[in-house]
């Protein structure tokens, strides 16, 4: 496909595989498409509310999402998460979903893997059984085009772009927040100890 004719189209797929193949085959596409977004959606419903959980269990100020009921559910993160997830499919269009959805998770992506650095220089000392293929030529690669998505993002939807870093830094002052009253805590629990 021309790249002037997929300007502002969202049917990428469909359009691409009709130009090459035929109508019939970007029908199926189509839905092939459909049916990928369909289990990706069950994925994160299954996934979501769980790693919502395990944040309840590790950091005392999200304690709350970690509430099961007898079947080890957590029912309270998938009542958030849902709630997220109606308020912002009511309040933006399909196309400023994607592109801030979009924008934030390749932010996390790049974090994460900005991490290997971070872990590699800190604990040197350690020896993993599982070793980074042409470290560090294939992270670095990695962020490099990553990095160039969120530019490119950022220039061409600075809005998105800015709902994705105000997520980002809410999530770590709530993050630094509930550590810090925990840090509290434990240092007065500790000083306690060393006084009985």
């Amino acid at each position: 496909m021309p790249i002037p004719e997929l300007k502002g189209v969202l049917e990428v797929g469909y359009l691409s595989a009709n130009k090459i193949f035929g109508v019939q085959v970007g029908q199926f596409m189509s839905l092939v498409i459909a049916v990928l977004l369909i289990s990706t959606i069950s994925a994160m419903v299954l996934a979501g509310p769980r790693v919502m959980k395990s944040m309840g269990t590790d950091i005392k100020g999200l304690r709350f999402f970690a509430i099961s009921n007898k079947n080890n559910v957590p029912y309270v993160a998938i009542i958030f998460q849902s709630v997220i997830a109606i308020v912002l499919v009511l309040t933006s269009s399909f196309q400023s979903l994607i592109t801030y959805v979009g924008f934030t998770l390749n932010l996390f992506t790049f974090l994460t893997v900005a991490g290997i650095f971070i872990l590699r220089f800190k604990h040197k000392h350690i020896v993993t059984s599982y070793k980074t293929f042409l470290y560090p030529i294939t992270p670095l690669l990695f962020l490099s085009i990553i990095l160039f998505i969120l530019v490119y993002i950022m220039i061409e939807k600075p809005v998105e772009s800015l709902y994705g870093l105000g997520t980002v830094v809410l999530g770590l002052l709530v993050y630094f927040l509930t550590n810090k009253k925990e840090d509290k805590t434990n240092s007065n629990i500790s000083v306690e100890k060393e006084s009985t």
